[in-house]
């Protein structure tokens, strides 16, 4: 996957390896080389192959989509999503 995202990209900075992250102004942990390009963090999600994020949980296990985003980097607590709709009730 890393490998088609970086063809399409002339940057080159797709890439989820820690010891790629680096220092960014203003931010107390170092960033993935697509936050210092594009601002944006993005982990993939393809569900059912078993694919990580490159995020583990306590115990050291990778976590999927959208395990990852029920607890807190930081500290590990729990927290909650909120999905937003637009338009009404679904």
């Amino acid at each position: 996957m890393v490998r088609h995202l970086n063809l399409l990209d002339p940057s080159k900075i797709w890439t989820w390896d820690p010891a790629s992250r680096k220092p960014y102004r203003g931010y107390p942990k170092k960033q993935l080389p697509m936050w210092h390009r594009y601002r944006v963090e993005l982990y993939p999600h393809v569900p059912g192959l078993g694919i990580g994020c490159g995020i583990l949980d306590k115990y050291g296990y990778e976590l999927e989509f959208p395990s990852t985003f029920r607890q807190s980097r930081r500290d590990g607590k729990a927290r909650g999503i909120v999905k937003v709709l637009y338009g009404g009730q679904s």
